[in-house]
């Protein structure tokens, strides 16, 4: 289905008229001819349609192609589910022979039809591959410094890469998020995702014991959480808490910050986070006392 029919579909299945949803910004005329494929908008003008109509663009998406994931990014987790399927047959060896081959196949179609997500994964991945090679994250880090502005696409790609770039350049992209926080979280759709960048920070530097650093990313998620209204995010952030005075040697505080979240899963039947969350404090824990590095989380959610 086309944006604009989409768009159309949506409003009126929320009762609103085009005289309701048009304003200063987006006139009748506009909206109708945007509805009926026969005008392109700019991203400001959609965006504060969907506003209008209070709808995320992740909830557009998912109406309008059934899935709110890019066709790369459909790919790029159909080649991360392969190795999650790998490494979790316990009983075989790993799989590198069928990963190579996806990932190659995932080159060759991005040469056919280039798409920059896909690029950058894929340059990530190569990274990971050749772990200490600075130059096969050269382009991403000369990327991520040199755009204009940070969307879903750049914070996602941050995450992926984070555990990989030297603390200074880490640092830099931190303060870049900060500096565009108050733009983010006013877009639909943004505000959890500059928390799991938070997040996936706050891991990097634990894994590599860069406690102050970590601090000061759990001060900005709780900083941003007091005006945000996301009880998720809130429920969630003592485990973090937890998670960094475990590595800082503080066991009885994180206990306590770690069974905050778990009991708040608990009481309000939310099984599935308790024991997910409830295996990674388990695994963290063995970490800590076997002297060995966090592990480090890429996330997408919680």
């Amino acid at each position: 289905m086309q944006y604009g029919a989409t768009f159309r579909s949506l409003r009126r299945s929320k009762g609103l008229t085009l005289k309701q949803v048009a304003d200063d910004v987006n006139s009748i005329s506009l909206i109708s001819q945007f509805e009926h494929d026969q005008l392109h908008i700019s991203t400001e003008r959609f965006i504060h349609l969907l506003d209008r109509i209070a709808v995320s663009f992740d909830e557009f998406q998912v109406i309008r192609t059934g899935t709110a994931k890019s066709v790369s990014e459909q790919q790029i987790e159909a080649y991360l589910n392969l190795i999650r399927y790998s490494y979790d047959r316990l009983s075989h060896p790993y799989d590198h022979e069928a990963i190579d081959q996806r990932l190659t196949m995932l080159e060759r179609q991005n040469e056919k039809r280039y798409s920059l997500q896909l690029d950058h994964f894929l340059q990530i991945r190569h990274g990971y591959a050749h772990f200490g090679h600075p130059p096969y994250l050269s382009g991403i880090a000369y990327y991520l410094q040199n755009v204009d502005q940070w969307g879903l696409h750049e914070m996602r790609l941050f995450k992926q890469s984070a555990r990989l770039f030297p603390l200074a350049v880490n640092r830099q992209f931190i303060d870049n998020v900060k500096r565009k926080s108050a733009l983010l979280a006013a877009i639909p759709g943004y505000q959890r995702e500059l928390f799991y960048v938070y997040f996936t920070a706050i891991t990097a530097y634990i894994t590599q014991t860069h406690f102050a650093e970590a601090a000061q990313c759990l001060n900005l998620a709780q900083r941003e959480a007091k005006k945000a209204e996301l009880a998720d995010i809130s429920i969630f952030l003592p485990f973090m808490a937890g998670w960094l005075k475990l590595f800082e040697g503080a066991e009885s505080e994180a206990a306590t910050l770690f069974d905050q979240t778990l009991t708040l899963y608990h009481q309000l039947g939310m099984k599935h986070h308790e024991t997910v969350w409830q295996d990674v404090r388990r695994s963290e824990i063995a970490h800590y006392k076997a002297n060995e590095p966090s592990d480090f989380f890429v996330f997408d959610g919680i």
